[in-house]
């Protein structure tokens, strides 16, 4: 399935337009079989200009962003709802990727950050230390080092060497 990012300006009005425009947003594409992989309230911001919606005009309006997966002749849909919902005073679906990578999360790179995932260099600096450490364990019977410490395998008994 694509990945696509829906961006949305709701009415200015605070959280009770938002709170259930996003969860009714969400819960199209869930039921639709999308996956949403994340949204984001981006705040309410004056307008760049006017703008007219439902025979009002606007000049305030609250940003909401939703990333998500979603089968192509699902977006129509999402789209019409979208548009005849008089919360909503412009909203567009932009397409991010054709198909995933197995391991990517599809995730712009400022998401990313904000979430808290190391970058790309860190995680290699990651692997590579993973892969310095050595794969036997001191103790047999473990089969990580860890078990150890957590004490899931008890330790071998010591023996101690007679004194001469």
């Amino acid at each position: 399935m694509p990945l696509y990012e829906l961006v949305a300006i709701a009415r200015a009005g605070g959280e009770t337009y938002v709170k259930p425009l996003v969860k009714q947003a969400a819960l199209t594409i869930i039921n639709r079989g999308g996956v949403v992989r994340s949204m984001n309230n981006l705040s309410a911001r004056e307008l760049p200009y006017r703008i007219k919606a439902h025979q009002e005009y606007h000049q305030q309006g609250h940003y909401v962003s939703i990333v998500f997966d979603s089968a192509p002749t699902e977006i129509p849909a999402l789209q019409r709802q979208l548009r005849l919902d008089t919360r909503v005073l412009r909203a567009t679906v932009i397409k991010l990727a054709d198909q995933l990578d197995r391991g990517v999360s599809g995730l712009p790179e400022p998401y990313l950050d904000a979430m808290g995932f190391p970058k790309a260099h860190s995680q290699k600096a990651r692997n590579v230390r993973l892969q310095a450490t050595p794969s036997t364990p001191a103790v047999p019977e473990a089969a990580h080092e860890w078990q150890v410490e957590a004490g899931k395998v008890p330790l071998p008994p010591v023996t101690e060497k007679p004194q001469a």
